[in-house]
């Protein structure tokens, strides 16, 4: 779960939420934040929580029209993966999907 706050990356899971993150690029993996923290989750409810745990860290702040304003612009990134087994060959497949959040 990250925020983008005046061009500074950060992550809303981190030990440190206010420190800063490089993108980098890897041949294999493409562009990626470096340093950003991942958890393992098997239900919603966990989902929820670990959202909830991050919205207590993002940049909010005033404005006219609204008292809690987000200052800033965050991706909480879902990779879903499920694991069957093939009844006709026995062989195992897995298939992964990502979900990027806005």
């Amino acid at each position: 779960y990250l925020e983008i706050y005046n061009e500074e990356v950060r992550d809303l899971l981190g030990d440190d939420p206010k420190a800063r993150l490089q993108l980098k690029e890897h041949p294999e993996r493409g562009v990626f934040v470096d340093g950003l923290e991942e958890e393992v989750v098997g239900d919603v409810e966990a989902i929820n929580k670990v959202m909830a745990r991050g919205e207590k860290h993002r940049t909010v702040g005033a404005t006219l029209m609204n008292a809690g304003s987000s200052r800033s612009h965050s991706i909480f990134t879902c990779v879903v993966e499920e694991c069957a087994v093939n009844e006709s060959d026995g062989k195992t497949h897995l298939r992964a999907g990502k979900l990027n959040l806005v």
